[in-house]
């Protein structure tokens, strides 16, 4: 009777553990490490239904922050919060912190999130900030960040306590899914980052303030300012107490990428036929799958295919429409270059059986 109650009580524990211990999985997708992240297409983070707060993963739930106006759930981007600034307001507002928080980091800095743009406000459509003190907006600056126009396109853009008005160099568009954020220093050094790589070049001076009065805020939550919000979905939110380096915000972009509609990340090449079976003078389709931005060339035993140098691919697909030159042994290989590399690399190369044709040209 001892032993079934030990094993009653370690099997109430256990199944408990299971429920409770892992309710809040943190994405341990990127290779990076975030001091806060918020993730809709995680339950845990945000709720699918009734949701009243957005849910910081790294704490375990302990950090959220308040949904405030019109944000809700939505399934887009596999989960997302989805707000309108059209003519009303909406967000996730955190309270305010003590310097150093997950919420308020005190040094440097870095802040990533998946956004898609639904339609744009006449000036401002803001990301994230930590500016403002409360709904009716009164200010404690530290920094503000946003998709701001200029020049009759939006871009990234940056207010920080001490330096204004910073701009992205790409113009954003509507209904496609961005990895946007920017990295800065405590000396100052900005830089902005669309879908991991850097948009624009380093800007200088955008020292900032930390303090205790201003709060976290996810889109706007100044009830009072209609047309400052988001128009769209943010899928997922994540903050530093560091800078990042680039490497490693393109890593992270590259392991999210496939979620949000872009070619999966490829870092090799490897190649098929349509046919196994080839045929003398018979089209045939060899093709390969390369890294983005490669330009692909294909042989037959060693001697380039007409018509199939330097292919430029779609995506990551490279297409050679080939009639085997010669019948018997065929050895078939790919090599490929890329963007900004004179090094020449290779698929692994396979051999087929090439058949005489058995119809007259």
């Amino acid at each position: 009777m001892k032993t079934f109650v030990a094993r009653l009580v370690l099997a109430t524990f256990l199944l408990a553990l299971g429920l409770f211990g892992s309710s809040f999985p943190v994405n341990a997708a990127i290779s990076s490490s975030p001091t806060l992240e918020l993730d809709a297409s995680n339950p845990s983070s945000l709720a699918t239904s009734g949701a009243t707060s957005w849910r910081d993963l790294v704490s375990g739930g302990t950090v959220a922050a308040t949904l405030t106006g019109n944000a809700a759930y939505s399934s887009a981007g596999g989960g997302s919060l989805e707000v309108s600034g059209v003519s009303s307001y909406g967000g996730a507002s955190f309270p305010a912190s003590a310097v150093g928080t997950v919420t308020n980091p005190s040094g440097d800095m870095s802040l990533m999130m998946w956004v898609r743009f639904s339609s744009w406000n006449a000036e401002w459509n803001l990301l994230a900030s930590h500016w403002f003190t409360n709904a009716g907006g009164s200010e404690a600056q530290n920094w503000h960040f946003a998709s701001r126009i200029s020049g009759g396109n939006r871009y990234l853009n940056l207010y920080t306590t001490n330096k204004t008005n910073m701009f992205g160099s790409t113009a954003l568009a509507l209904n496609t899914w961005y990895q946007v954020g920017f990295t800065l220093t405590t000396a100052g050094s900005l830089q902005f980052y669309i879908n991991g790589v850097a948009d624009g070049a380093v800007i200088t001076g955008a020292t900032r303030t930390a303090n205790t009065s201003s709060q976290l805020w996810i889109s706007d939550a100044r009830s009072n300012c209609v047309a400052c919000s988001i128009n769209g979905n943010i899928s997922r939110f994540r903050m530093w107490n560091s800078k990042l380096d680039s490497a490693t915000v393109l890593n992270d972009f590259n392991v999210e990428r496939e979620n949000f509609g872009y070619a999966p990340f490829v870092t090799s090449a490897s190649f098929s036929l349509a046919s196994n079976s080839p045929v003398y003078r018979v089209l045939n389709t060899i093709t390969a799958t390369v890294p983005l931005n490669s330009r692909v060339t294909f042989y037959e035993n060693t001697k380039i295919i007409p018509g199939c140098k330097r292919v430029v691919p779609t995506s990551t697909t490279a297409i050679c429409r080939w009639k085997p030159a010669t019948h018997g042994a065929i050895n078939i290989r790919v090599s490929y270059t890329t963007s900004g590399s004179a090094t020449v690399n290779w698929a692994p190369s396979a051999n087929f059986f090439g058949n005489k044709r058995t119809t007259t040209r």
